[in-house]
């Protein structure tokens, strides 16, 4: 299985952060504060764990075939001409 940080602290402080934005903070309570980083750690936990597992799927099925050399460069060409595109945009 892949490296899995499901204890990114950074990705947690950013979702309760958007949380702040839709929440009047005068009027929450304690329990609403343990249901908004309930709510946060499960969805941040919840979508790790499946990239997690899509990882690990796609790890396994195209253990058969040549591709990673061929994705490296794809990934890489899509990566120069991004960069360029944002170099002469600039």
């Amino acid at each position: 299985m892949q490296d899995l940080t499901l204890v990114d602290i950074k990705s947690y402080i950013f979702y309760v952060s958007l949380f702040l934005t839709f929440v009047n903070i005068k009027t929450l309570q304690l329990a609403d504060a343990l249901v908004i980083i309930l709510v946060t750690i499960v969805t941040v936990v919840g979508v790790k764990v499946f990239y997690a597992f899509s990882t690990t799927k796609i790890i396994a099925v195209s253990k058969g075939y040549k591709v990673e050399g061929k994705a490296q460069k794809t990934a890489g060409g899509f990566l120069v001409g991004l960069g360029a595109y944002l170099f002469i945009k600039a």
